[in-house]
C-alpha cells in the first residue's frame, strides 16, 4: 500500500516501520515476536496497557475488496484473537489490565470503520470485561498520527523519505490541466519562442505537457513534504529561492531550451548535496524537475 512519507511499502515494511515508530514514542513498548503476535492479534504492546496491531493491505487484495471490507474483516479477525489469548497476552504485560488497542494503517477512508470499531469494543467488554478498562478503546491511527517520530527517522538516516506522486496517464494529465489552463497557457506561450517548437504545433504541445506534469506531480511532492516534514519543506524552499535569483538574472540575458538542462542538473546537483541523506533519488528528481515547471509558470524563466 502507497504511504506519503515512505512510498509502497509491502505489508511486513509497514510493520517494520511501525515498530521503530512505537519505540521512539513509547518508551516501554515491547514487539512480540511474530510467530506469537500473530496468533495472538499484536505486533506489541506496553506496560501501561495498550495494545498495538499494524496493517497495511497488499496490492492484490483491492481488486476484491474495498479498503474499508480489508481493514473490517482485519479488525474482526484480531479482536478475536485478542479475546481467545487474553491470558497469555497478559502473562506479558505483568498482569496489566488492557486500556487502549490501536489499529495503524496508512489510512483509511471509510466513516463505517470507526462505527465498526464501537462495535468491536462492547464484544470486548461482553467477552473479557475483567481484563479490560470500564472503558476500553479501539482506536484507529493512521501515517500521520507519527509525522514527529517519521521526523526523527528521517534526520537519523534510518529512513529515507521516498517519492511520493501519482503516475498519471494522459487522460488523467488531460483532465487536470483543464482546471489549470492559465498555467498550460503561459509554458506554452514561452515554449512557443523557441525556433525549434514555435512551427511544430504537435512536438510544441507534447513538450508544453511534459513540463505541466513535472508541475503536478512536483507540487504533490512539496505538498507532502510540507504537510509531514516542515523542517525539510523550510530548508528547501530556501534553497530553491536561491536558485531562483540566478535564474531570474539568466533570463534577463536570454535562456534557450539548452540551457533548462543545465539550470536543472545544477538545481539537482544541489538538492543532493543537501538532502541526499533524506530524501530517495527519484523524489529529488521530481523536485528538480518541479522547480523548471513552476519557474516556467510564473516568472524567472522566459526565452525572449
Amino acid at each position: 500500500m502507497k504511504t506519503e512519507s515512505f512510498g509502497e511499502l509491502s505489508g511486513q515494511d509497514w510493520e517494520d516501520i511501525c515498530n521503530k515508530l512505537f519505540h521512539l514514542r513509547y518508551k516501554n513498548y515491547q514487539e512480540v515476536p511474530a510467530r506469537y503476535g500473530g496468533d495472538y492479534g499484536i505486533e506489541g504492546f506496553t506496560f501501561d496497557g495498550d495494545l498495538f496491531q499494524c496493517y497495511s493491505p497488499k496490492d492484490e487484495e483491492f481488486s476484491s475488496s474495498s479498503l474499508y471490507e480489508l481493514q473490517r474483516d482485519k479488525i474482526t479477525k484480531d479482536i478475536s484473537k485478542l479475546i481467545k489469548n487474553i491470558l497469555e497476552i497478559k502473562k506479558l504485560n505483568r498482569n496489566v489490565i488492557i486500556k487502549n488497542w490501536y489499529f495503524v494503517t496508512p489510512k483509511y477512508d471509510s466513516k463505517n470503520l470507526l462505527e465498526h470499531c464501537r462495535k468491536k469494543e462492547q464484544e470486548v467488554q461482553d467477552a473479557i470485561s475483567q481484563h479490560v478498562t470500564s472503558d476500553f478503546k479501539i482506536i484507529l491511527q493512521i501515517e500521520t498520527s507519527y509525522i514527529p517520530e517519521i521526523g526523527q527517522l528521517v534526520n537519523a538516516n534510518i529512513s529515507q523519505i521516498q517519492s511520493n506522486s501519482n503516475d498519471y496517464n494522459e487522460e488523467e494529465l488531460q483532465l487536470i490541466s483543464e482546471s489549470h489552463n492559465e498555467i498550460v497557457e503561459k509554458i506554452k506561450t514561452k515554449l512557443s519562442k523557441l525556433d525549434s517548437l514555435k512551427n511544430n504545433q504537435d512536438k510544441l504541445n507534447r513538450f508544453t505537457f511534459s513540463i505541466f506534469r513535472y508541475f503536478i506531480e512536483g507540487q504533490e511532492e512539496l505538498s507532502m513534504l510540507n504537510k509531514s516534514y516542515p523542517d525539510i519543506y523550510n530548508k528547501l524552499s530556501r534553497l530553491k529561492n536561491s536558485i531562483e535569483k540566478k535564474v531570474q538574472q539568466l533570463s534577463l540575458i536570454g535562456i534557450e531550451l539548452k540551457d533548462l538542462k543545465t539550470i536543472q542538473e545544477d538545481y539537482k546537483d544541489s538538492l543532493e548535496k543537501d538532502f541526499m541523506n533524506v530524501c530517495e533519488t527519484s523524489l529529488l528528481e521530481n523536485l528538480a524537475q518541479e522547480a523548471i515547471a513552476d519557474w516556467m509558470a510564473r516568472c524567472p524563466i522566459d526565452f525572449e
